[in-house]
């Protein structure tokens, strides 16, 4: 096992294409999950590159997506949700979020990038997963924090496709406990169609349901 390991570890250190295509291979063969994959930190380094967030979009299946390592820093939080159309539950329909860390950062080397897409397709934080039967999703992740020096609340980006890969809602999930949404921001988030909810889990393993519903 340690060979396989360093030799996975190797092949990853001089060719990162060749890493996703195995990894690619594996998840088809069922060797690994997605879940294994996101919270490997030998991969944490892959997490930007397209061609990675690709092989983990196409592997997407029902079921808690797990988007941090088990060294991850920060304030352990499960967010569960139901994606809803007219009342009735979107069933099979790939989500994608992503989001910050502990410190407000979306990569390493930098808290967050501002212009066109920003950190859209390169968060090192991020998931994809396909609804239940009941539209329910489930996220493991730690809390994110606001971007530094900044009075935007923290937030995780939640986006959600039609089997034809079209847009059906681009929203964020918000925490009501969150000391930066209040007042007129708070009101404005809410009018704009982002979701707010309670934690009611502890101080340290935080828990949040929403009801996300497309228009």
């Amino acid at each position: 096992m340690l060979k396989i390991l360093l030799l996975c570890l190797g092949l990853y250190m001089q060719d990162p294409g060749a890493t996703i295509r195995q990894i690619d291979e594996q998840l088809a063969k069922g060797m690994v999950t997605v879940n294994a994959v996101l919270a490997n930190p030998t991969y944490m380094n892959l997490h930007k590159l397209t061609e990675f967030r690709q092989v983990i979009r196409k592997h997407a299946k029902a079921g808690p997506v797990i988007m941090v390592t088990d060294k991850e820093p920060g304030v352990q939080t499960v967010v569960k949700g139901k994606l809803m159309s007219n009342n009735a539950p979107l069933r099979n329909t790939l989500v994608y979020v992503y989001q910050t860390d502990h410190r407000g950062w979306y990569a390493d080397d930098r808290p967050h990038v501002e212009t066109g897409q920003g950190d859209r397709g390169h968060a090192r934080l991020f998931g994809y997963l396909k609804t239940n039967e009941q539209g329910e999703f489930e996220l493991r992740t730690v809390r994110p924090a606001s971007y530094p020096n900044s009075t935007l609340p923290q937030h995780i980006h939640f986006e959600a496709f039609a089997d034809n890969g079209r847009s059906l809602i681009i929203t964020e999930l918000l925490f009501d406990d969150d000391p930066m949404l209040v007042g007129a921001l708070r009101e404005s988030f809410l009018r704009e169609g982002f979701v707010v909810s309670k934690n009611s889990g502890t101080r340290d393993k935080q828990l949040f349901t929403y009801v996300v519903s497309v228009r």
